[in-house]
């Protein structure tokens, strides 16, 4: 009996699906593959009535599964239901029959998601959401200090959103997938204490003056609004982190300097005497000048390290030459002790071009000193 009965079974389902198969929920027993198709097509508007609800910090994007590229195949779907219970041996056919017959088995859609157009509706989203690491910065406009706070960078990871796309819809509910975004922070840190000493810098002009005791010009005074055009703020890595150092430009603070060197240099010259035959002393007619010349590459370093402390007037570096002879020197040290030789000569009656020209070649050897070994001559 149990056999007649299975034969008859078989011959009453052949070409139609078994009972207890469903589709989605669908029931589809005794229906043969073309009219599975339809009725499921019918039956699951998932694709084209379903809600994908896509967010990102309070910001949401509606969208119809279909739109992203989900499609139904209806075909496919029946085809597998009416395979379910035929495929494999005897008793595995007979198994599966039985057990969707006394406590149903339901099938998943068959579901086709183009990936291309899908990829392109979350790249759509992404150019909106996407935004480039900006790290803050200081900047001087005039003798304003601006601070630009920067942004952190956001990027969608479209591969994972895709993920949890697809997995959302194969649920065929409605549902809220929420934006896979890789946030990058910036890197920069402590902005407003560099910013707050830009400021203090160019609250004041800044002078440069000679050093104590040196005589000349000075001091050279370099207004606010100069002054901030020679601010640079350099990027200083601290490990993982980094932070501006305001300092003032090594380039620009040479070019000024260079131009202000040659207002401070001094050729060395020696003290001149004349030698008193009564005391066998030298008196002094004209003080030693010691040479001097701006140490550029010291001073840099000076200005820019007394700037960051605050300094607003700050000396120069200078490097001095002292002269062979000095004030102080007596006649017993250079060895003078008396008159050599002496010559008189007249120029009475001498065109007044003539007495100015022998006056100032004169002046320029009166009290000169000539050392031993030495050559001494009017060219």
């Amino acid at each position: 009996i149990a056999a007649v009965w299975l034969a008859g079974f078989q011959v009453w389902y052949l070409g139609r699906i078994f009972p207890g198969v469903t589709v989605a929920g669908i029931n589809i027993s005794g229906l043969n593959p073309a009219q599975a198709a339809t009725e499921i097509a019918a039956n699951v508007k998932f694709p084209e009535d379903g809600h994908i609800l896509v967010s990102d910090q309070g910001k949401t994007w509606a969208v119809k599964p279909i739109e992203i590229g989900l499609i139904l195949d209806s075909q496919t779907s029946a085809t597998a239901a009416f395979k379910y219970g035929r495929s494999g041996g005897i008793f595995r056919r007979l198994n599966e029959q039985l057990a969707a017959r006394q406590s149903n088995h339901n099938l998943s859609p068959n579901l086709i998601l183009d990936q291309r157009q899908a990829f392109q509706y979350v790249s759509t989203l992404a150019a909106e959401v996407d935004q480039p690491l900006i790290e803050p910065s200081i900047s001087v406009e005039g003798t304003n200090v601006i601070i630009n706070p920067g942004q952190a960078g956001r990027s969608v990871d479209i591969p994972v959103t895709l993920e949890r796309l697809t997995a959302q819809m194969q649920t065929l509910h409605d549902g809220i997938v929420p934006l896979v975004v890789i946030e990058t922070q910036p890197t920069i840190v402590d902005v407003d204490a560099q910013a707050e000493l830009a400021r203090r810098i160019l609250g004041e002009p800044l002078a440069l003056s000679l050093p104590a005791g040196q005589e000349g010009a000075g001091p050279w005074v370099i207004e606010p609004v100069d002054l901030a055009a020679m601010l640079v703020f350099e990027r200083v890595q601290n490990g993982s982190a980094a932070q501006y150092q305001v300092a003032v430009s090594d380039q620009k603070l040479r070019t000024y300097l260079s131009d202000l060197a040659p207002q401070l240099q001094l050729e060395p010259a020696e003290a001149r005497f004349t030698f008193n035959d009564d005391t066998r002393q030298l008196d002094l007619i004209q003080s030693a000048v010691i040479g001097r010349k701006l140490d550029l590459e010291n001073t840099i370093k000076t200005i820019q390290q007394k700037v960051l402390a605050g300094e607003h007037t700050i000396p120069l570096e200078l490097v001095l030459t002292p002269p062979r002879v000095t004030n102080e020197m007596t006649a017993e040290q250079l060895g003078i002790t008396e008159l050599i030789h002496s010559e008189v000569s007249y120029f009475y009656g001498s065109s007044t071009d003539r007495v100015q020209n022998i006056e100032a070649a004169a002046s320029r050897f009166h009290g000169l000193l000539v050392a031993p070994g030495e050559t001494f001559s009017m060219a």
